[in-house]
């Protein structure tokens, strides 16, 4: 294939896709990357704390990816 037919071919494909499944399939690809970055953390030791207040005053220190508490 010379280079003038893959110009062709390469912009025929670029007008039929769907981009906006293209651009959720990104999303997905990249929260799926994060998700994963930090289940390998938290199997680290290295934890994302998120302290939680609750009403009766009791207070909990709890992982964000794994939901590990703080004793």
């Amino acid at each position: 294939m010379d280079a003038k037919t893959a110009h062709v071919v390469t912009k025929e494909l670029a007008r039929q896709m769907d981009w906006a499944t293209v651009r959720e399939a990104a999303k997905l690809a990249a929260l799926t990357a994060v998700k994963s970055t930090s289940w390998w953390l938290c199997g680290r030791g290295l934890h994302i704390w998120e302290t939680w207040d609750y009403e009766d005053g009791t207070v909990v220190e709890e992982c964000a990816c794994c939901q590990m508490q703080l004793s």
